[in-house]
């Protein structure tokens, strides 16, 4: 009787790795997992980066919804009254609601006509 041949193909080392060669005397360097001092600081970087956003989206939104509604805004009243007086004492003007009289140039201090021009510029 013949034998029947499988059709299995067997491997040619049968169930044995081949052996490796030994390096003689070669020290392998050790190499970083990682991206080195430059990767490492880009990677970092654009970490906090995210965060900061995140950080800052955070701060405007408590913000923003404590802010009463722009239906509810308005221009706060001036105040009551300021009174300007000379280095004398001596009253030269009031302003606000309860606002004295006006004052002409000539009565003012040479100094503030020339103080608002100032200003302006």
């Amino acid at each position: 009787m013949a034998k029947r041949q499988s059709s299995r193909v067997e491997p040619s080392f049968q169930g044995k790795r081949p052996k490796r060669e030994p390096v003689l005397n070669v020290k392998r360097k050790r190499t970083r997992k990682g991206r080195g001092l430059i990767g490492g600081l880009f990677y970092w970087g654009v970490v906090l980066s995210v965060w900061g956003v995140i950080g800052v989206g955070v701060v405007i939104g408590y913000f923003a919804s404590r802010m009463p509604s722009a239906s509810e805004w308005s221009v706060p009243d001036r105040a009551p009254n300021i009174k300007i007086l000379a280095s004398d004492g001596t009253l030269i003007a009031n302003r606000g609601l309860t606002g004295g009289e006006a004052l002409s140039i000539g009565e003012m201090s040479p100094f503030i006509p020339k103080a608002v021009i100032a200003i302006e510029d």
